[in-house]
C-alpha cells in the first residue's frame, strides 16, 4: 500500500500562524526580530522625508506607522 501524501507530516524550523512566526522550540525571537526590522525601515523612511515635512505631518505619519 503507498503512502499517501494527506498522511504525512512535515517539519518546518518555524511557522506563521495567524501572522505571528513561532519557531519549533515555541520562541518567538523571530517575530520580535522582523517587527524591529519593519519599524527600523519605516523610522529610516521618516527621517529622510523629515526634511520635506512640517512637524504637524511629521507627527502624523509617525502615529499612522505606529
Amino acid at each position: 500500500m503507498g503512502k499517501n501524501w494527506d498522511d504525512l507530516i512535515w517539519e518546518s524550523n518555524d511557522v506563521k500562524p495567524l501572522g505571528i512566526t513561532i519557531d519549533k522550540n515555541l520562541k518567538l525571537d523571530q517575530h520580535v526580530s522582523n517587527i524591529c526590522s519593519k519599524a527600523n525601515k519605516k523610522t529610516k523612511v521618516l527621517n529622510r522625508m523629515s526634511i520635506f515635512l512640517s512637524l504637524q505631518k511629521r507627527k502624523v505619519l509617525f502615529k499612522a506607522f505606529v
